[in-house]
């Protein structure tokens, strides 16, 4: 687990598990499996996220079209 996860575990709260994981049921593994693979998909989303926008030419209005 790279030091980042580590990081955002150490610093998170209860609340920031409200239920919709059922994480409050899972053991103590089930957890760190399920943080790294949610840290591994938002790694990946946001890298595809920035990848569009390098990407992305900006938008040229032109005069007379909407």
């Amino acid at each position: 687990m790279d030091e980042r996860t580590v990081r955002i575990i150490r610093e998170s709260r209860p609340q920031d598990y409200d239920g919709h994981t059922g994480f409050r049921e899972m053991t103590p593994d089930q957890r760190l499996h399920w943080l790294e693979e949610a840290n591994e998909t938002f790694r990946a989303l946001h890298g595809l996220v920035e990848r569009r926008r390098t990407d992305r030419k900006p938008h040229v209005h032109r005069k007379g079209r909407r």
